[in-house]
C-alpha cells in the first residue's frame, strides 16, 4: 500500500510524462553518468510515473511568502534530493525565516537522530523559538563506524541511545505530545 500511496504523491506533483519504453530506456542511459547512486531510482520514477494522468499539485512557483510566523527550515549538508542550498534559497522567500544545517547525509531532517535537531523543532513547536543564524548540529548517531573505531566513539552511542530511542518510537507512533515531552 505505501508504495502505491508514494506513486500517487510523486506521480501527481510533477509534469506528465508520456515517454515510450524506448525514449525512458534512452533517459536512463543519459542521466547515468549524472548520478550513479541515484540514475536508476528517477528512471525508475519516471516510469512508474509515465502516463499518469492525475496533476493536482503541479505548482511551478514562485516560492514566497510572509507567514504569520517565522519557518523553521532544516537541511542537510549533503541530501542529494533537496540541497542544502536549496533550503538557503527557501529561506530568501520567507522573511524572518531561519535555516538549520544538519551535517548529515541523507535526505530530510530525521534522517539520523539528533538530540540538537530534536530540541530545535521541540523549542519551535513549543513557543517559536528559532535558532540563532548559522546554527548546525552535527551530532547524528551514524549507524557505521570506520573499523579504526573507537571505544569512545561506541560509548558515545550507548550514551545518546536511551534518549535517542525514545524519540525514534514517538517519531514511529506520531504521537507528538510524547516526541515534545521527550526532554
Amino acid at each position: 500500500m505505501r508504495g502505491l500511496v508514494n506513486m500517487a504523491v510523486v506521480c501527481s506533483d510533477g509534469r506528465t510524462v508520456s515517454d515510450s519504453a524506448a525514449q525512458i530506456a534512452e533517459y536512463a542511459r543519459a542521466i547515468s553518468g549524472v548520478s550513479e547512486n541515484f540514475s536508476s531510482l528517477v528512471s525508475s520514477v519516471r516510469l512508474m510515473c509515465s502516463g499518469w494522468k492525475v496533476h493536482p499539485n503541479n505548482f511551478k512557483g514562485p516560492i514566497s511568502g510572509n507567514t504569520s510566523f517565522p519557518l523553521l527550515i532544516i537541511g542537510n549538508t549533503a541530501d542529494p534530493v533537496t540541497p542544502l542550498s536549496m533550503a538557503k534559497k527557501a529561506s530568501l522567500a520567507f522573511p524572518g525565516s531561519v535555516v538549520l544545517t544538519y551535517d548529515i547525509p541523507g535526505h530530510t531532517s530525521f534522517a539520523w537522530p539528533s538530540l540538537c535537531i530534536i530540541s530545535h523543532v521541540q523549542l519551535y513547536f513549543r513557543n517559536g523559538t528559532l535558532p540563532a543564524e548559522g546554527s548546525v548540529c552535527n551530532d547524528a548517531v551514524i549507524p557505521f563506524f570506520p573499523s579504526t573505531s573507537t571505544t569512545a566513539a561506541r560509548d558515545l552511542v550507548a550514551e545518546r541511545r536511551g534518549p535517542l530511542d525514545e524519540i525514534v518510537e514517538a517519531l514511529r507512533r506520531t504521537d507528538r505530545r510524547a516526541l515534545f515531552n521527550a526532554f
